[in-house]
């Protein structure tokens, strides 16, 4: 599409008038309101493109940044999800929270060697050994 130019509309104008004046059409200043009316319209298009353009480049932003957090939601729910322990078991020692049969969640460490829980004063082994369901990694400090 070409530009519409002030040069371009100066032209089309001395154009029309000479027209009239070589042929004496009573319809050339309908015809001059006709041009303002183009020059007008293209005027708002550039402006109607010009907002589109930074509407979409705004939209693709947002979906960066929504993609983003999902990022880093799916990253928060994986490290702080409840681990089956007979699916895996922490580091021998390692300090986390453990769930148990009755939904009580306290922190503790498993001792792999004897297969045996500690969380505060009570052992968990022999026939007790399967009440802690779950664990998960203690969150990190503040580091404010």
């Amino acid at each position: 599409m070409s530009e519409w130019t002030p040069e371009r509309t100066e032209n089309l104008r001395k154009a029309i008038l000479d027209y009239q004046n070589r042929h004496r059409l009573v319809r050339a200043q309908e015809m001059l309101d006709a041009v303002a009316e183009i020059e007008r319209l293209q005027n708002e298009l550039e402006i109607l493109q010009r907002a589109s353009k930074t509407m979409t480049e705004l939209f693709d932003l947002q979906v960066a940044c929504a993609d983003k957090l999902q990022s880093e939601l799916a990253a928060e729910r994986e490290a702080h999800r409840w681990i089956p322990v007979e699916k895996e078991l922490q580091k021998d020692c390692e300090e986390v929270l453990t769930l148990s049969l009755f939904g009580e969640i306290r922190t503790g460490y498993h001792l792999k060697d004897i297969k045996q829980w500690s969380i505060g004063n009570f052992y968990y082994y022999g026939d007790t050994y399967s009440e802690i369901t779950h664990w998960q990694p203690l969150p990190e400090a503040p580091k404010d």
